[in-house]
């Protein structure tokens, strides 16, 4: 038992280290720079995949009515005002972390499906100064399955994880529900017409 806990331990020691690290005044130069280049990157990523289809293009299927762009910033935006309600409240978050939940909305939806969330639970652990004990009989700052009962602002990273489950069923019950009312208004012969047959073959 012994045998396994050493390795364990000096690798948690050795990442203990360079959490120490991250806290200097150097680590925290080094994270502000990670952090420009990534938004960067983002970005590069967005024009590249906005220049393969056509700026043109793009402008050209636009829609210009002041309706949809107020429908397109409250779908947009709405996710992240609600999340960062509801975690300013377990939490005690100012405006100004809003910015995080921004950046994990974008990199949700532009690099793949929960890195953002990833992003948050690595800033959640400098923010909160978590350090994992594997010495320890339970972590419930890490979420180990210590069960219900336990509040969010003591386990911030299994709070992340609900939450992320728990929206993540939200959307999918609600497409369901739009599916289901597509279908009761007539919307089955659009869909109909959409799908090539071969597909469903």
């Amino acid at each position: 038992m012994t045998g396994r806990q050493g390795p364990i331990a000096a690798f948690f020691a050795r990442m203990s280290a360079v959490r120490d690290w991250f806290g200097s005044p150097a680590g925290r130069r080094f994270t502000m720079i990670a952090s420009f280049v990534m938004s960067a990157i983002i970005l590069a990523l967005l024009v590249q995949a906005i220049a393969s289809v056509g700026w043109r293009e793009l402008v050209a299927v636009t829609p210009t009515t002041p309706l949809y762009w107020l429908l397109f910033i409250n779908f947009y935006f709405f996710q992240p005002l609600m999340d960062w309600q509801i975690f300013r409240h377990w939490w005690k978050l100012g405006w100004r972390t809003l910015a995080m939940f921004l950046k994990r909305r974008v990199m949700n939806e532009a690099l793949f499906s929960y890195a953002g969330d990833a992003f948050m639970m690595a800033w959640t652990v400098t923010r909160f100064d978590i350090a994992f004990d594997p010495n320890a009989a339970a972590a419930p700052r890490l979420g180990r399955g210590d069960g219900p009962g336990v509040h969010a602002a003591d386990a911030p990273i299994a709070a992340i994880k609900d939450v992320a489950i728990t929206s993540g069923l939200a959307g999918n019950l609600f497409t369901l529900l739009m599916l289901g009312l597509a279908i009761l208004l007539g919307g089955d012969t659009v869909i109909d017409s959409a799908i090539d047959p071969a597909t469903v073959r």
